[in-house]
């Protein structure tokens, strides 16, 4: 693996992980897209809910495997994502878009 990735997704990871619901809107823009399981969810607001939502039953640990930064200018971090529930993990692929050192833009997609 590379050098560190810009400090905001190591924040925004950290965050979920902790399901630190006022930390987490503090990583996006005001006008940020989050796409997860095929639902997008806009601005700050519906971020955080979509964490509340997914709350305990989705509690996990995010290990970086690998990441890049595309041509476009995105981040795309490969993860292992462990659920502290069940152990079973999940590999899952995140593509960020930053602007003005915040994100603007997630993609959460296996």
């Amino acid at each position: 693996m590379k050098g560190a990735y810009p400090e905001i997704l190591s924040r925004y990871f950290s965050s979920v992980e902790r399901c630190d619901l006022d930390d987490l809107p503090t990583c996006f823009g005001d006008d940020a897209t989050l796409i997860d399981d095929g639902r997008t969810y806009h601005g700050r607001a519906e971020i955080v809910a979509w964490r509340r939502k997914a709350g305990q039953a989705y509690e996990f640990i995010v290990e970086v495997l690998d990441w890049q930064q595309a041509d476009d200018g995105t981040y795309v971090v490969a993860t292992n994502v462990v659920s502290t529930v069940s152990g079973e993990p999940v590999g899952l692929m995140f593509r960020f878009t930053l602007r003005n050192q915040l994100i603007s833009s997630l993609q959460i997609a296996p």
